[in-house]
Formats: structure tokens, sequence, C-alpha cells
């Protein structure tokens, strides 16, 4: 199955895992989750910003999280991983040479893994439990299991921590439409994008709270697609280095969710067109038009009316994506298909 298949899969998959409610999360029954002060998300490449996102949401409801690196927890923040504290590993193959590493080492203590191969020995090596993320992604370039991560991780907020969330049945039908109605153009809406940025050199994708995690991700496989460099900043990050170097050459996507724009928000916004850079601003709440009076050549804002910001983020990645795999036809680039290193 190519890139621009299991792209087309992303709202069917997610659907199928929110159905399943809880039926995707095996915890020991001996375990009660509840009672860990802190939780851990470790993770390399699109596993590690999905646990970005499930930070930013756990911290958001009370419970403390961070996310790192597999790789850097396991060799420079090991002291986090102590008694009181839940390590959830993601994993899309289950595979992962740095997370293998880093759950090996601890012998699975404490530890729940969140993967596509909830029978393989990541997942064996966990005493707390794994959720199946329910994707089954072939391509190496991540689409749908990042996706359905975020979509796992909000699954066991609400069922294992306990956490409620307001208008979810609405949330959820709101995300998944969304996703099918950018899905159904997705050539129209990525080469829209494509030629709004035809002649830029760098590639910048803006994004903070739980939107700094697909602006992470949007960043990854742009690069990886196609083999040029794309990165990612949060709005406040923006103001310390990128605002001075921001040109005609730049062209950066903003991605706001759902919440109306904080005045920092606009402000980069504006900054970004003021300096000859062009814009691309996703969602309901992000439109500019104010700050881009005669700028409109420099400006393209993408209406849609995204559900709350827990929902948003699942459907706020896609025409990234669509746009990602556009861009990488147009590099002469095959999409999804790595060409130096063989992802796990």
């Amino acid at each position: 199955m190519g890139f621009r298949e299991e792209l087309a899969e992303q709202a069917r998959v997610l659907d199928a895992l929110l159905s399943k409610e809880s039926g995707c999360i095996c915890i020991s029954e001996s375990m009660d989750i509840s009672s860990f002060d802190s939780v851990v998300f470790a993770g390399m490449g699109s596993s590690y910003y999905a646990g970005i996102y499930g930070a930013v949401l756990f911290n958001r409801v009370g419970i403390k999280a961070v996310a790192l690196e597999a790789s850097e927890l396991s060799h420079y923040h090991r002291s986090l991983l102590d008694d009181s504290t839940l390590l959830i590993a993601i994993s899309q193959s289950g595979e992962s040479t740095e997370t293998m590493e880093l759950v090996r080492s601890i012998k699975g203590r404490n530890t729940m893994v969140m993967t596509n191969r909830p029978q393989g020995e990541l997942g064996c090596l966990a005493d707390i439990g794994v959720v199946d993320i329910m994707a089954g992604e072939e391509k190496a370039t991540s689409t749908k299991t990042y996706t359905n991560t975020l979509g796992t991780i909000v699954l066991l907020a609400r069922y294992a921590f306990g956490i409620g969330f307001s208008g979810w049945e609405e949330g959820v039908g709101d995300a998944l439409a969304l996703m099918r109605t950018w899905l159904s153009r997705a050539e129209d809406l990525g080469r829209e994008i494509s030629d709004f940025f035809s002649g830029i050199r760098y590639l910048v994708y803006m994004g903070s709270g739980l939107s700094q995690a697909n602006a992470l991700h949007a960043a990854l496989i742009t690069g990886e697609m196609s083999g040029e460099m794309a990165t990612a900043t949060t709005v406040g990050q923006f103001f310390h280095g990128l605002i001075e170097q921001v040109d005609h050459r730049y062209g950066v996507i903003a991605l706001g969710g759902s919440s109306l724009p904080s005045p920092v928000f606009q402000q980069a916004c504006f900054e970004v067109v003021k300096a000859g850079g062009r814009l691309v601003s996703i969602g309901s709440t992000i439109d500019c038009a104010d700050f881009m009076e005669g700028e409109k050549q420099k400006y393209f804002h993408l209406a849609a009316s995204l559900p709350a910001d827990v929902y948003a983020c699942w459907a706020e990645i896609v025409p990234v994506e669509c746009f990602a795999y556009m861009w990488s036809l147009a590099k002469g680039r095959e999409p999804g298909v790595l060409h130096r290193v063989q992802k796990k």
C-alpha cells in the first residue's frame, strides 16, 4: 500500500479505533493506573511528537506529564523514571531500536506501550499494559499511525485516567467529517498549497500547545518525503531567531487549532508576510486578513470549522499531509519511500 492509499485511510482507521472505546486498552488487573503521580511519554520520530500532544493534554487537566525522545530519556533523564512515574512508550512498529533499548533497560517496570503490534516483544515487556494503535501502517512515513496515536492517547486519558472531554460525540463526529472532506480532495488540496509555495526554499511549520505536535510531525514527513529541509517552531520561539531569517524564500504554515488566536500568534503571522514570506493558515480562527491588507498574494487561508482543539488536531494535520505528498511529487520523489535509512 502506497503513501497516498494510507493517507486516504486515516479517517476510516481512526473511526474504527474510537469506536472500540476502551477496547483497544489492555491494563493489568493488578495495576491502579491512577496511583501514578506523573507520566513520561517516550518515542522516536512521530511517535515522540504524538507524546508531546499527550503531555500537553495531560498537563491541561492537572496530570504532570512530559515527553522525551526515547534515546535522550534512556541516556540523560533516567532519574525521571521513579516508582511514582508511569512510562508510556510509543512505537509504531513495536521495534523502534531506541524505544526497545529504553524499555529493556528498565525491564518494563511501570511501563505501558502503545504500538501497532501489541503482541510483539515491546508489548510483552510492558508490565502495566498495552494500547493497540490499530493502524497497521505499511510505509515508513507515518500518516494514519500518527493520527491514531493521538486518538489512543485521548482514549487512554478518558477511560484509564477518567478525564472527561466536553462534547465528545460531537467533537469526534465533526473531526472525522472534516477529515473525510479534506481527504476526498487530497490532490487538489495539496496542489493548492504546493502551487502557492512555488519557488520558496525553506518551509516552516508553526504551532503551539496541542498543535506543536502536528507542526513537528509535518516538518518530519515533509523532509522525509521531499528530501528538502523543513523545520518546526512554536509561536513563542519564532520570535527568538526565525523572525530574523524569514524573507521571500520562506513559506510558513501556521497551525492554530480551533482556539482564538492569541495576539502573539497573529503578530507572528503578520511578521512572516511583512518580511516577504508566504503564509498558509489552517483553521476557522486564524484568519489574519485584517493584518494582511494589500498582501493577499502572500497569504493563503484554508478556512474550516475545526472542532474543539482536542479533536481539531486529528483533522488539522490532513491538509498538511496532502501538501507534503504533492510537494514531494513536485520534487520528483516517491512519497513515503525512504532512501537512506529504513526505520523500524
